[in-house]
């Protein structure tokens, strides 16, 4: 999983430090990597970005920072393709949300090959 900290710093969280957020099946591999991210602060509203900079198209969880952490409120999370060498986001893109923390704000994401997501029905709870 990643995280992108006021478009500063990228943090990867291993699952040998965070066991709660390892893929639930062995089948579908990390390539949070493989992914970059964004956020900006326009008041109470955190808009993301995140692009791929692999050549495989991906599927990605994300989820915003609340109370500190990766909120586990739908409205703050969400997932998708994102296809190779693209991004998403935006408020276009619905990759924004009024509930989140904003003083850092943060996105968190998990991401896997799409071809195995589809084969697997790989899944990231946070």
């Amino acid at each position: 999983m990643k995280t992108d900290k006021n478009r500063l710093l990228q943090f990867l969280f291993g699952c040998a430090l965070l066991l709660t957020w390892c893929p639930l099946h062995a089948q579908c591999r990390d390539m949070s990597n493989s992914v970059s991210g964004r956020v900006k602060v326009n008041g109470n509203e955190v808009i993301a970005w995140l692009n791929n900079n692999s050549g495989i198209d991906l599927y990605v969880f994300y989820t915003f920072k609340e109370n500190g952490g990766p909120s586990h409120n739908m409205a703050n999370a969400g997932s998708g393709p994102l296809y190779a060498g693209r991004t998403n986001g935006g408020e276009g893109g619905g990759m924004y949300t009024y509930s989140a923390d904003t003083n850092p704000a943060e996105i968190y994401w998990y991401a896997v090959p799409k071809s195995e997501h589809d084969k697997y029905s790989c899944v990231h709870t946070w």
